[in-house]
C-alpha cells in the first residue's frame, strides 16, 4: 500500500500531523501500538486534571468550604469512583481523537500494530499475525516517551509505581513517597496530598521544581510544605523489600522514613525508539535516545521526521502539536525556517504554577544587567481577595533597553489560563510599555500582570512600588 506520510504513534503529535496532513489531500497512514490518542489522553495531561480537579473540590469542601459560610457536617471520598472518573475522561478524550481521525478519508488507522522501519520508504506494520509492508515518501516517528527508571529499581506496579500506575491504584495508599518534584511528582503530591495520603516528596535539586525561576519555586515549596513533606538537596536509597528508604542530605544529614506503603518514581521520561528499525536508517540520537532533528523536526533520514516527546525536552503535548505544524508544512514546502517559538509550561497544582521564556537566572546570564523584573502578589489583586485567596504572584522579566519580554512567571488559582496572554504579548514584538497601556477587565487575577508591567517603572498603582 502507498501512502504520502506513514505517522508512527498516535499521540497529540501524532493524530495532530496526520489532520494537518489530510487536510493538504494527503493519504496519511498512522500506526498506534496501544489507545488512540497517546500518552496524554489516555495516562498523562487529561486523567491527571481530572485527578486535580476532584482532589481540590474535595480539599475545598473538607478544609474551605466553613469559612464562606457552607456547613459540611461529613466528607468522605470513594476512591474507587474518584480513579474510575479520572478513567472516564480518558476514555471520553480518547475515543473523541478516534472519531476525529475516522471522519478523514485520506487517513488509515492501524490500531494495536507495531511499526518497524525497513528503509526510509518503506514501514513493516505488524497486527497480531498480520504482516504488510506501507511503501510511503515520508515518515514522521512520534513515538512518545515512557517513564524513566532509577537503576537498580524495579517498577513493580505494586509497590513501585510509575504514573501509570498512580492514575490506577485501587487503594488510597496512607504513605506515598515521590522522587522527583518535576510536573509529574508535584501533581500527583498534591492529588494525594488532597485525598488524605501522607506524602513525601525527594528532590536532589536545591529547590523543588527545579527548571522553574527560583522564586516561583521557593513560594511554591513554602506552600506546599503545610501538608507535604519535602526534601530538597537530597538522595535516597530505597529498601524495596521492606518499603522504606535513606535520605541523605547535601550537609550529609541522613533520615530514614519506614512504613511507606508505595513509591513513585517521577524523575522524567526516556524516548520510545525501541524496535522502531532506526538502525536501517540515518537517524541519529543523541546521549539520552531522543532523536536529532533540525529545526523543521527533519532527521539525517531527509524523508523522516520525529516530533512530540521522541525529539526531546521540553515533553509537552503542545510543543509537540506544534512540531506537527512544522513537519507537515515543511514536507509541503510551505515554510521556511523562524526562530522558534516560546514554549509555556503549565503544572495544574493547587495553586496552579505557569511559566514562558527566560527565568531570572537565564536572563541574567544573557542580558547581564540589562534587565528588569517587576512582581506582583496576591495582595493587591481585588479577585483574590474576593475568594480569600491568599496564594498568587507574577514575576515578569523584561530587557531593560527595549522593553521586550524574556519570560513570565506565574503562581495561582488560574494562571494556566493566563499565561497564553503572555505568549501572545510575546509573539506580537509587544514590549512592557504597551502591556502598561492595555485595559485589563476587573476584578480578574490577570489584572497581576499588569500590575507586575506597571511595577517594574516603580508605577504600580495597588501595591508599594
Amino acid at each position: 500500500m502507498k501512502y504520502d506520510i506513514v505517522i508512527i504513534g498516535s499521540g497529540p503529535a501524532g493524530y495532530h500531523a496526520a489532520i494537518i496532513a489530510a487536510q493538504n489531500g494527503l493519504k496519511i497512514a498512522i500506526v498506534e501500538s496501544n489507545d488512540i490518542g497517546g500518552t496524554c489522553a489516555n495516562w498523562g495531561c487529561i486523567p491527571t486534571k481530572s485527578l486535580l480537579h476532584i482532589a481540590h473540590q474535595y480539599q475545598f469542601i473538607k478544609n474551605h468550604a466553613k469559612k464562606f459560610g457552607i456547613n459540611v457536617e461529613k466528607t468522605s471520598i470513594s476512591f474507587s469512583e474518584v480513579m474510575q472518573k479520572s478513567r472516564d475522561a480518558a476514555t471520553r478524550l480518547s475515543g473523541g481523537v478516534k472519531f476525529l481521525l475516522s471522519s478523514y478519508k485520506e487517513i488509515t488507522v492501524f490500531q494495536n500494530s507495531t511499526a518497524t522501519l525497513k528503509n526510509s520508504t518503506a514501514v513493516i506494520v505488524k497486527t497480531n499475525d498480520k504482516t504488510q509492508e506501507l511503501d510511503t515518501k515520508y515518515v514522521i516517528i512520534a513515538t512518545g516517551a515512557t517513564p524513566r527508571s532509577i537503576p537498580n529499581i524495579t517498577v513493580d506496579h505494586q509497590k513501585i509505581w510509575n504514573y501509570k500506575d498512580a492514575l490506577s491504584a485501587k487503594t488510597l495508599p496512607k504513605n506515598l513517597l515521590i522522587v522527583g518534584s518535576g510536573a509529574i511528582g508535584m501533581e500527583f503530591a498534591d492529588i494525594y496530598s488532597s485525598l488524605g495520603t501522607s506524602v513525601h516528596i525527594v528532590e536532589n535539586q536545591k529547590n523543588i521544581l527545579p527548571s522553574m525561576d527560583h522564586t516561583i519555586s521557593q513560594f511554591m515549596e513554602k506552600i506546599l510544605t503545610k501538608k507535604i513533606k519535602i526534601y530538597t538537596n537530597t538522595n535516597c536509597d530505597i529498601d524495596v523489600n521492606n518499603m522504606s528508604v535513606t535520605l541523605s542530605s547535601a550537609s550529609n544529614k541522613k533520615t530514614s522514613i519506614s512504613n511507606i506503603d508505595n513509591i513513585l518514581i517521577a524523575i522524567g521520561v526516556t524516548p520510545n525508539i525501541s524496535n522502531l528499525g532506526l538502525e536501517n536508517t540515518k537517524i541519529n540520537t543523541n546521549t539520552q535516545g531522543f532523536i536529532m532533528t533540525n529545526s523543521h523536526c527533519q532527521t539525517d533520514e531527509k524523508n523522516i521526521y520525529a516530533i512530540g516527546d521522541v525529539r526531546g525536552n521540553p515533553c509537552l503535548a503542545h510543543k509537540g502539536n506544534h512540531e506537527a505544524h512544522i513537519s507537515i508544512h515543511h514536507i509541503m514546502n510551505h515554510v521556511t525556517s523562524s526562530p522558534s517559538p516560546l514554549i509555556p509550561l503549565c503544572i495544574y497544582t493547587n495553586p496552579q504554577v505557569a511559566s514562558i521564556g527566560l527565568t531570572e537566572e537565564q536572563a541574567q546570564e544573557i542580558h547581564k544587567d540589562n534587565i528588569k523584573i517587576g512582581i506582583s502578589d496576591a495582595s493587591s489583586n481585588g479577585k483574590l481577595t474576593s475568594i480569600q485567596e491568599s496564594n498568587g504572584l507574577i514575576k515578569l522579566i523584561i530587557h531593560k533597553s527595549t522593553g521586550e519580554i524574556l519570560g513570565c512567571h506565574m503562581l495561582g488559582t488560574s494562571v494556566t489560563e493566563i499565561i497564553q496572554s503572555v505568549n501572545i504579548f510575546h509573539n506580537m514584538e509587544a514590549t512592557v510599555h504597551e502591556i502598561q497601556n492595555m485595559i485589563f477587565a476587573h476584578p480578574t487575577e490577570s489584572e497581576m500582570l499588569y500590575e507586575a508591567a506597571l511595577s517594574i517603572d516603580k508605577k504600580a498603582i495597588n501595591q508599594i512600588n
